[in-house]
């Protein structure tokens, strides 16, 4: 029996927006033969954020949570076995967007405020910001229990 996992894409679309302005300020002063190298710095500027940042895409299966910005060199594997527990909690809105240390652990956050709280085994705590909270809540749940029913089942009694 093939086991279903869980495959999410956020996208945005004021990344774009802000890079595709950053790229034609930037043609705009190459155009105009003013400060080239900034006008260069600009285009590449533009480029490396939409590549880097246009999506967050949430991975779950058997053994881990897989988690890649844009074109996935920005990414962050979580094993479901260091995971003690989740909720669903609601981020402050000056949280921000991106890759943030907030009062409650590191949160990588798209858009929108909502987000899964996860508690690591260590006491430690990570936020995993969605817009598609109950569906990788509920995932996430029938994974950690899973997961944690293994570690119970392998402990020496």
């Amino acid at each position: 029996m093939q086991e279903e996992s869980y495959d999410h894409r956020q996208t945005t679309w004021w990344i774009p927006a802000i890079g595709g302005a950053f790229a034609i300020l930037g043609l705009w002063l190459s155009a105009l033969w003013i400060l080239g190298g900034l006008a260069l710095s600009l285009i590449v500027a533009a480029i490396t954020l939409a590549a880097l940042f246009h999506g967050l895409r949430v991975t779950v299966d058997s053994r881990d949570i897989q988690l890649r910005f844009g074109i996935g060199i920005i990414r962050k594997r979580i094993p479901l076995e260091s995971i003690a527990s989740a909720r669903m909690v609601r981020n402050k809105w000056w949280y921000g967007f991106g890759i943030r240390l907030t009062p409650h652990g590191w949160l990588w956050n798209q858009h929108g405020l909502d987000a899964i709280e996860l508690c690591y085994q260590n006491g430690k705590f990570f936020r995993i910001g969605t817009d598609d909270s109950q569906a990788l809540f509920a995932h996430l749940m029938e994974r950690i229990n899973s997961s944690l029913s293994v570690q119970r089942a392998r402990r020496p009694l």
